[in-house]
């Protein structure tokens, strides 16, 4: 059966931050597909994290639930710093979005050098929100929006998700 041979993958970005990869059977690996593993379209922001499998012995498909990289910035809360009512940040875009992921991802995440070319000076973050908010009310307001993708360097064992403020761009259909 040719359904069967073919991997299914139903990702929901934006929506609920979750996907579902569905496999047959014998092409299961715990080595590639295991609790915790990423699963990723390179340099494209479709993957995540696997956290919840399921076997289905009627089809013999294995099907896995994962959270994506949105998904998983907004499992981060930011908190104002003790003391204060609210953080406060001021600086490059993406120098503020590394400052703001830093260690919080043992790695995983990782905001490139390059400067965005907007500066914001005083932006106050609301309190309490998901580090995906913050980030998301603050690129809006400046016409700026997350970039998200999943970079596989050569010559490495791993990888990591690449994030940046990037300029909004509208496409005018005529």
């Amino acid at each position: 059966d040719r359904r069967q041979r073919q991997m299914c993958i139903r990702d929901s970005l934006g929506d609920a931050d979750d996907f579902e990869i569905c496999l047959p059977q014998e092409e299961w690996t715990k080595e590639r597909y295991w609790y915790g593993n990423r699963i990723f379209v390179p340099r494209t922001e479709y993957g995540g994290i696997l956290n919840s499998l399921e076997v289905m012995t009627k089809t013999q498909e294995i099907v896995w639930c994962g959270t994506t990289w949105r998904g998983l910035l907004k499992r981060k809360i930011i908190e104002p710093p003790e003391g204060k009512d609210h953080l406060t940040v001021s600086g490059d875009l993406n120098d503020i979005l590394r400052d703001l992921i830093k260690d919080r991802f043992d790695g995983l995440f990782f905001v490139p050098e390059e400067k965005a070319g907007i500066t914001v000076t005083g932006w106050q973050i609301d309190r309490y929100v998901t580090l995906y908010d913050a980030v998301d009310k603050m690129l809006s307001a400046q016409g700026y929006r997350l970039q998200i993708s999943y970079v596989e360097p050569e010559n490495l064992d791993y990888g990591y998700v690449s994030v940046r403020a990037v300029p909004v761009s509208y496409t005018h259909l005529t």
